[in-house]
């Protein structure tokens, strides 16, 4: 009897257990149905702001991309030509890109010093019989980038250098020197490709101060780097030059830039150039306007 009482209420119990599963089934099920309902309620009432979403949200994607490009045209009111879209963002054909890449790889740079002396630098294809001459000091110490806003593509420049000389002036990190720049490559015998601007030069003990060096060992001026190009997009460049030095080995304490060369980096400044970009080693081509030559 007892045995009998012990599974009836066995069973009572199963079939409790059960009976509250089926409701919290029911009842997740309502709670499944009535957020449902009320998503497909939210839905349906904001059907009409969703395309007003979109085109905010549009907008504001279009005007975050374009906004390193002037998105007005000066004496226009529509783009009608080719030329036109140039002057909002530069558009370069596959000649135009090799023609630059070569002027720029191959031009001798013109930097005047603080000191007033005038060094001009290039790369070299080969070694004359005096073998290459070192640059001054400076540019072993940190890293100089040539800016210009000439703009070859565009007939109506509305900037000037003075006015990209105070953005630098007032820019940080503060440069350590802003110097003028002129780079020229010989075409031929009666044409030559010329570019005035600026070198600016940061000293590596400027930018550690300023906390601006980066922390990649090989990328240690990636940080001013993108500052300079900032200011170039201003300026509607398409490229910069950037000098810096490149260490191949061990230091020799009797001779520190020893086994230090010079590279020159013409660097794109947006996507769709890479192109353009070129690396060389560069060395001293004159000094004061005079072939530098061995000291007797």
């Amino acid at each position: 009897e007892n045995l009998l009482s012990d599974i009836g209420g066995g069973l009572e119990l199963t079939n409790l257990t059960r009976s509250k599963e089926i409701k919290n089934d029911e009842i997740d099920e309502e709670i499944s149905m009535s957020i449902y309902q009320d998503i497909k309620a939210s839905l349906y009432e904001a059907r009409y702001w969703a395309p007003i979403w979109a085109i905010i949200g549009f907008t504001v994607t279009f005007y975050a991309l374009t906004s390193p490009y002037q998105r007005t045209l000066p004496y226009q009111q529509t783009i009608q030509t080719m030329d036109d879209l140039k002057l909002i963002r530069p558009i370069l054909m596959d000649s135009d890109i090799g023609n630059i890449k070569q002027n720029t790889m191959y031009a001798e740079s013109c930097v005047v010093l603080p000191n007033d002396h005038t060094v001009g630098l290039k790369f070299f294809t080969s070694a004359t019989q005096d073998g290459h001459f070192r640059l001054p000091d400076i540019f072993y110490q940190g890293v100089t980038f040539g800016i210009t806003t000439e703009q070859p593509f565009i007939t109506t420049v509305d900037s000037s250098l003075s006015s990209l000389y105070h953005d630098l002036l007032t820019m940080t990190p503060s440069p350590t020197h802003i110097m003028t720049r002129k780079s020229s490559t010989r075409l031929s015998a009666t044409k030559v490709w010329m570019q005035s601007g600026y070198a600016v030069y940061f000293s590596e003990d400027d930018l550690i101060r300023e906390n601006m060096i980066g922390s990649k060992v090989d990328q240690p001026w990636a940080r001013v780097r993108e500052k300079m190009m900032e200011i170039a997009r201003k300026y509607k460049q398409i490229y910069i030059y950037q000098w810096s030095p490149h260490t191949f080995a061990a230091k020799d304490v009797t001779d520190p830039y020893k086994y230090i060369t010079i590279v020159q980096l013409v660097l794109p400044t947006r996507t769709g150039l890479h192109e353009l970009k070129s690396s060389v080693t560069v060395w001293l081509s004159s000094i004061n306007g005079t072939a530098p030559k061995l000291t007797p």
